[in-house]
């Protein structure tokens, strides 16, 4: 009973390694640079940073293995 305790906590952890790190630090960076631009007045680079940083970087930061 006790192997099976340890595979489902071992399954249940969320391990990160530095290739996650730095996806999700690379889609941080992207939404701050993107509301930056939305502060600044861009209607067309502003949206295309804060969807590539919410939308694609972060969720395959936490995604991949």
């Amino acid at each position: 009973m006790k192997n099976k305790d340890k595979r489902i906590n071992s399954a249940m952890m969320l391990s990160l390694k530095t290739k996650n790190w730095a996806l999700i630090g690379g889609g941080v960076l992207f939404v701050i640079v993107g509301f930056y631009f939305l502060h600044l007045g861009s209607m067309v680079l502003a949206p295309i940073l804060l969807s590539l940083g919410y939308f694609v970087l972060i969720p395959i930061g936490v995604v991949i293995r």
